[in-house]
């Protein structure tokens, strides 16, 4: 963990807020709240991580980070339901607080990914360590 909270609410702006939760619309659109939250508890756990930048933009423009990132779907705008996701996720930081990647076992082509810890299952996704 870096030293400093990047992540408290106070020091998130604006348009990072508004960056996330249309990333979390893109990434977990059809998923349960509560798998949406943890979407964005992995946006905001790596920011918080050594191994990965210090802002929200960064690590969500981080090369082959996100496929929304690359397929353009970040551009469209966020439900509702993802804005509240991602202040959710804000607010209570310690419900997720270990995840650092998520995927669906069902459509992830990396092989990679299939080598993390998966810690817990919402919807669709698996989130791991």
């Amino acid at each position: 963990m870096k030293e400093s909270s990047s992540t408290d609410n106070r020091f998130i702006k604006e348009e990072e807020k508004k960056l996330l939760a249309r990333l979390v619309q893109a990434e977990a659109k059809g998923e349960p709240f509560e798998g949406k939250v943890a979407v964005a508890d992995v946006v905001l756990n790596r920011v918080e991580h050594e191994q990965f930048p210090d802002t929200v933009k960064d690590v969500i423009y981080q090369k082959n980070a996100f496929e929304p990132v690359q397929n353009g779907s970040i551009n469209e705008q966020a439900s509702n339901e993802a804005v509240q996701a991602v202040e959710t996720a804000l607010i209570d930081k310690e419900q997720n607080e270990e995840f650092l990647y998520f995927y669906n076992p069902e459509t992830a082509t990396s092989q990679w990914i299939f080598s993390r810890e998966v810690v817990k299952k919402i919807g669709n996704h698996a989130f791991a360590i």
